[in-house]
């Protein structure tokens, strides 16, 4: 008889019914599908997913089609233009199990400056949050906050030069 070799344990995230050899692949987290590419120059395009921790879960080039089985946490990717001009139409996506976008991106802009990007995504019940203020109304509104911290300022700052000046050093007092 042929040995179908894949994950034969139906609990896991990538169980493949037809397989009769366990091959030690099985993933009991979050199964996810990495591709890159699209574009041109691919030899120039390489990056890296990176656990909370710092931790390397998958690494690559263009073109890639691949899977990673990745605990629930927030990951960083990192992303690097050895020539420095952009991905070149290339992209990062990386999938869910069920087939919904959970992070992409790409290497933008010009030669010589465009060598390296970055973004996090979620997997599972990972978290990825940025606290800020997320009032729009506030002073200190942060586009980039997704979970209010509570230090939003709605009313106006103002500076104010006091003429103090020791050695040369003028001193501004802060208030709101």
């Amino acid at each position: 008889s042929d040995s179908i070799v894949g994950c034969t344990d139906p609990a896991a995230a990538n169980y493949t019914p037809f397989s009769n050899y366990d091959d030690g692949s099985c993933c009991y987290d979050n199964m996810v599908s990495i591709s890159c590419g699209g574009g041109s120059w691919q030899g120039e395009v390489s990056w890296v997913i990176l656990s909370s921790t710092g931790d390397t879960a998958a690494f690559g080039g263009a073109p890639y089609s691949g899977t990673a089985c990745l605990v629930d946490d927030c990951y960083t990717v990192d992303m690097y233009d050895s020539f420095g001009d952009g991905w070149n139409g290339n992209v990062l996506d990386i999938t869910d199990a069920s087939g919904v976008s959970i992070g992409s991106g790409a290497v933008i802009g010009a030669y010589p400056t465009a060598t390296y990007g970055t973004f996090t995504f979620a997997a599972g019940t990972g978290d990825c949050a940025v606290f800020g203020c997320t009032d729009p109304a506030a002073s200190n509104y942060d586009a980039t906050a997704t979970d209010d911290d509570g230090s939003c300022c709605l009313d106006n700052i103002v500076s104010i030069l006091t003429g103090i000046d020791y050695l040369g050093t003028p001193y501004e007092w802060e208030f709101n």
